[in-house]
C-alpha cells in the first residue's frame, strides 16, 4: 500500500488481484477511475506471468461474473439475485463466509469475508492456469491447500455450451458432453428456464441414481 500525505491511498496491491482473491478484496469496477479489478490466471503453476484466463464482473443489466479464455467467454456465473450468483450455489453466505455484491454510482464489485476470523480456516479464491475457479481451504493436518469446490464442473458448465436452445447432457459412459435440441419452448432471451442463467442451455445428467449428485450444493 502506498499513501501520500493529503491524498490518502494512491496504490494498493488489493486492486490488482492477479490469480488470487483474498477476503476483503474487491472483484469489479471503480467507475470514477476506470479501474477494473479482475483476476488473471498464471501461465502455469510455476510461472506467474499472465495466463490465458481472466475473470471479471460485467455490471451491465443483471451483474454477472464472466470467465474468458483470451477474448472468448467460457463460463458465466448467472446474475446476482440479492443473495448469490444464480449459477454458483456455493457463493452464498454461510456460517463461515459472507458473500456480497455492491452496486453504487461510483463502483460495482463482488467480495467475500470471514464470519469469525479466529475460528474460520484459511481460505482463498483462485483462478488457476487451466481456467478453473476454485475455493481453496488450508488443512493443518496435511499442511496443504485443499479444493473445497471448483467451477466449471464439466463441459456442460461452459457458456452456451449447446447454443441458445440446446440441452446439454452429462453421461458417465461418454468422454464428452452431448447436446440435443430442447423439446420445450425457450424464453425470448434464448435461455432455458431450467439452466443457470448465463449458461444459455439446460443441463441434464444420465448417470445412475447411485452416482454422486451433479449439483455443487
Amino acid at each position: 500500500m502506498l499513501r501520500v500525505p493529503g491524498a490518502g491511498v494512491v496504490w494498493q496491491s488489493f486492486d490488482y488481484p492477479t490469480d488470487t482473491l483474498l477476503p476483503g478484496m474487491k472483484l469489479g469496477i471503480d467507475f470514477r477511475t476506470g479501474l477494473d479489478r479482475r483476476m488473471t490466471s498464471w501461465r502455469a503453476a510455476g510461472d506467474p506471468s499472465p495466463g490465458d484466463y481472466t475473470l471479471h464482473l460485467d455490471p451491465q443489466g443483471s451483474p454477472e461474473l464472466f470467465l474468458y479464455r483470451r477474448s472468448t467467454s467460457t463460463y458465466g456465473s448467472g446474475p446476482w439475485n440479492g443473495y448469490q450468483f444464480t449459477g454458483v450455489p456455493n457463493l452464498k453466505s454461510n456460517g463461515l463466509l459472507t458473500f456480497r455484491f455492491v452496486a453504487t454510482r461510483n463502483e460495482a464489485y463482488y467480495n467475500y469475508g470471514i464470519v469469525d476470523s479466529v475460528a474460520a480456516p484459511l481460505t482463498r479464491f483462485v483462478l488457476n492456469s487451466s481456467g478453473q475457479i476454485q475455493r481453496l481451504m488450508w488443512i493443518d493436518m496435511t499442511r496443504s491447500w485443499s479444493i473445497f469446490w471448483s467451477y466449471p464442473l464439466d463441459e456442460c458448465d461452459g457458456y452456451r455450451a449447446c447454443g441458445p436452445y440446446g440441452v446439454c447432457s452429462v453421461e458417465r459412459n461418454r468422454s464428452a458432453a452431448a447436446c440435443r435440441a430442447s423439446t420445450r419452448a425457450s424464453p425470448p432471451s434464448g435461455r432455458s428456464g431450467t439452466a443457470p442463467v448465463g449458461a444459455g442451455d439446460a443441463r441434464t445428467s444420465t448417470a445412475p441414481a447411485t452416482a454422486s449428485p451433479r449439483s455443487p450444493t
